[in-house]
């Protein structure tokens, strides 16, 4: 799952079917914190093989979306993190995962469901306090 944007409605929930233990918390938190702040956010799930190469075409439409901050959760997504944060030295991004923090990478390495839905919040409400 990608983060950002704008909110796509009613598909959202039948988004979360692949790799939902992992992506519930986290669009929960950004869902959350949009109803407090009334920051735009988006479900974006990777189609296609679940690859980072194939994650990094769509963390490049996040970015080039201009989403304020782009959080990745899962395989594919957390792995395709470096090369696209490289290739956007601009954009920020959250890794719910392994990756390897840099001067625009975040990595988040809590593991259970409420510390990972408590952090998507932080970030979100961030984006609306501008402490980003």
């Amino acid at each position: 799952m990608l983060g950002g944007g704008v909110g796509r409605g009613a598909r959202d929930a039948q988004r979360l079917r692949r790799g939902a233990a992992v992506v519930r918390p986290v669009w929960t938190g950004m869902q959350e914190a949009s109803l407090a702040t009334l920051v735009k956010v988006q479900f974006l799930e990777v189609d296609g093989p679940q690859t980072g190469e194939n994650a990094e075409t769509f963390l490049a439409s996040l970015v080039q979306s201009r989403c304020g901050v782009i959080l990745a959760v899962g395989d594919a997504p957390v792995q395709a993190v470096p090369p696209t944060a490289a290739r956007f030295p601009s954009a920020r991004f959250v890794a719910f995962g392994p990756a390897t923090p840099g001067p625009n990478v975040v990595v988040e390495q809590a593991t259970d469901p409420e510390s990972v839905q408590r952090k998507a919040v932080e970030v979100v409400s961030a984006l609306a306090s501008g402490k980003d």
